[in-house]
């Protein structure tokens, strides 16, 4: 049986305007894998697995440096040179974790002055 994963992509956005995403599969762990003992529904092996992605990208970032293992090469990321980093699809958020929840995306508009 092929394995099946989770796809996140992850964008940086670096200082200098520049940006590059990685996509990162997460495999989904059988029932045998996880729990020998459990009956998981395919939509509850996706929350907790992507729950352990989610705690691994909290950790992350508080690290000055990123490590991603491509299978071609090594890619260290300075974390100092980043503005933002974007994932897709969205971490979900609990009341316990430091996120703001429903929030929605505005455009500032600019007035350019003669």
């Amino acid at each position: 049986m092929p394995s099946q994963s989770i796809t996140t992509e992850l964008t940086f956005h670096y200082l200098d305007g520049r940006n590059e995403s990685f996509t990162i599969h997460t495999p989904i762990p059988t029932k045998e894998v996880a729990n020998p003992n459990a009956e998981l529904h395919a939509s509850e092996r996706n929350s907790l697995d992507f729950n352990d992605f989610q705690i691994q990208v909290r950790h992350l970032l508080g690290k000055d440096w990123w490590v991603v293992h491509l299978p071609d090469k090594t890619v260290m990321i300075n974390m100092d040179t980043v503005v933002k980093v974007e994932i897709n699809p969205p971490l979900s958020h609990r009341e316990d974790n430091d996120f703001l929840a429903d929030v929605d995306p505005m455009r500032a508009l600019t007035q350019q002055y003669e």
